[in-house]
């Protein structure tokens, strides 16, 4: 597959065959934006028809491969495009050492992929991943190296399936902000004295949750014949170059034009546009961004109530007689021994107060007739009597003193 300039809109993928070393870094690629959908209509932000994309360099072409139709971006085949992501999924070649009892020497099959500046591979989805017995393996270009090596015992071979290192299978940690990389097997070690048992070596960058190791990868070519040598291999992918804040200084150029819609940063990329929570379709147009109707999907938002769908929103509610338990609208059970329970706690109450205060008015009374008894016992009265005689003799000499002072007046 021949390489193509940045300028005319195509990404650099391809493999190369050969003996020996490996092959030189291929020239850069371009930019890679699409869109597919499952009617394989185009929309405004990519498509088939060059006049629709927002962009020249985001035209997909749709090509027939055997009895099959697939899309294309340059030489890459789009699997499935995520416009909220800002992901896109294409298939990408298989790397593979081996040895070649023709020539007694080892046969090299090395995968180069190199994108523009919009587009990076994802660290977050991809791996690099190493297979053989006797391999070390890297993928590299101008600012990094990665790789690992694998090795594997007979006993292993059989038992094995874990990709850690030493069941035939390893793998290292994409870093962020990969445009590019080449392929390349360390020649010291290669199958060429295990050849009965795991004739090739691989390595491949690809979509961590489409792999799942199994030994039979090395004693056998299944997983490179899988599917023709290609794997998925997700790409991540943003307009402008610029940031966000960047981009919205300039209007025209803004490329979240729908309402609803939130505009999200990627570092390496630029920026990517996505309808806001509770909307879908297509941010890059005016209005495109529409309501969901998440009454409508109860897979997806489910409610085992009432529900009513608002703008970005929906609430579920229970119907009238039904409480809500464990996120369940259940029927309002009414045990037959609530009014009982609550008429005896009430009366227990109040029998409490009851006795209560008349135990109090008991011994208030109580006391008072020992006051008594105490008063009586003691010459209380006595004292009393004596106490009103006083009391009577001081009220005479008052009125007596105030007689005498009148006359004294007259």
């Amino acid at each position: 597959m021949a390489s193509s300039s940045r300028a005319s809109g195509r990404v650099d993928a391809r493999r190369r065959v050969h003996r020996g070393r490996r092959p030189g870094t291929g020239s850069e690629g371009t930019r890679l934006l699409y869109e597919v959908r499952r009617d394989r209509r185009p929309v405004p932000v990519h498509g088939l028809d060059p006049q629709c994309p927002i962009h020249g360099g985001f035209v997909l072409n749709c090509t027939t491969v055997g009895r099959a139709t697939k899309l294309f971006h340059g030489g890459l085949e789009v699997i499935k495009i995520s416009v909220p992501d800002g992901k896109a999924w294409v298939k990408t070649w298989i790397s593979r050492q081996c040895y070649d009892q023709t020539t007694n020497g080892m046969l090299y099959n090395n995968a180069q992929l190199s994108l523009g500046n919009q587009c990076v591979m994802s660290a977050d989805d991809n791996k690099v991943i190493v297979m053989g017995c006797n391999s070390r393996a890297y993928v590299w270009s101008d600012s990094y190296i990665i790789g690992c090596s694998s090795t594997c015992t007979q006993e292993r071979l059989k038992n094995g399936s874990s990709c850690t290192g030493t069941d035939g299978c390893c793998q290292a940690a994409l870093p962020k902000g990969v445009r590019k990389y080449d392929s390349y097997f360390n020649e010291q070690y290669n199958t060429s004295q295990i050849c009965r048992r795991t004739p090739c070596n691989y390595i491949a960058v690809m979509e961590t949750a489409a792999f799942n190791f199994s030994t039979t990868y090395l004693t056998s070519t299944v997983f490179y014949d899988m599917d023709s040598s290609l794997i998925p291999t997700v790409l991540e992918w943003g307009l402008a170059q610029k940031t966000c804040e960047e981009a919205r200084t300039n209007k025209t150029a803004y490329a979240c034009v729908s309402n609803n819609s939130d505009c999200i940063d990627n570092n390496y990329v630029g920026y990517h546009c996505k309808c806001s929570p509770g909307y879908k379709g297509n941010p890059y147009v005016p209005d495109g961004c529409t309501d969901i109707n998440e009454c409508q999907d109860n897979v997806t938002y489910p409610c085992a109530g009432i529900c009513k769908n608002t703008q970005g929103h929906f609430t579920c509610s229970c119907p009238p007689g039904q409480d809500k338990i464990n996120g369940h609208c259940m029927k309002a059970h009414k045990s037959i021994w609530v009014a009982p329970v609550v008429g005896g706690s009430v009366g227990l109450v109040v029998l409490l107060i009851v006795v209560t205060c008349a135990y109090l008015i008991r011994e208030r009374r109580k006391l008072h007739h020992i006051k008594q008894k105490y008063f009586r016992q003691h010459g209380g009265l006595i004292l009393f009597e004596e106490m009103k005689s006083q009391q009577g003799r001081c009220l005479q000499n008052l009125l007596r003193r105030r007689t005498t002072a009148s006359h004294t007046q007259v």
